[in-house]
């Protein structure tokens, strides 16, 4: 848990144009994950087995998704072409797992993404946003969320950053 939000922190997300590859950690933790899953395959046949496997799948994906908010909390400098990239990677590695397990986990999901569509707020937006969702991400999360926004406002407009550094959390 520990290598992936490191890796996923590690990665570049101040891009300045949107490639077409993701981020080098997808592959790896991909081939990781069909590694594991390929383990329980024959034994899926089994009503128990396959029931276990469903709900194997199901932790991986919470842990997938919580390890991918995480590592977006801690990077350091985030542009719009990045936001697309992070968008990239999460639905690839989610999408991987679902495969795998053969089944879909919208909620997980959905975690992700409502984290990264965070980075698109209206100025006027984020301190409610933050309010609405401060019993879903952790303090550190939301904090880390408000500095990267906050770095995207000109160092001119000295009320808005006194307003971003006075968010309750």
């Amino acid at each position: 848990m520990d290598a992936l939000v490191s890796a996923i922190s590690a990665s570049k997300y101040d891009l300045k144009e949107m490639g077409t590859d993701n981020s080098p950690f997808i592959d790896i933790a991909a081939k990781e994950f069909q590694s594991f899953f390929s383990k329980l395959n024959p034994l899926k046949k089994d009503y128990l087995v396959h029931k276990l496997y469903e709900q194997l799948g199901d932790c991986l994906s919470q842990i997938v998704s919580w390890c991918m908010v995480e590592g977006f909390s801690r990077i350091k400098k985030c542009t719009n072409e990045g936001r697309a990239c992070m968008q990239l990677d999460a639905n690839l590695l989610l999408a991987t797992i679902e495969k795998l397990s053969e089944r879909k986990y919208a909620n997980h999901q959905i975690f992700v993404q409502e984290y990264i569509k965070a980075y698109y707020l209206q100025e006027h937006e984020v301190e409610n946003w933050v309010k609405s969702h401060r019993t879903i991400y952790t303090i550190k999360q939301l904090s880390q969320l408000v500095q990267l926004l906050m770095q995207a406002i000109p160092s001119s407009n000295k009320k808005l950053r006194l307003k971003y550094q006075q968010v309750n959390f």
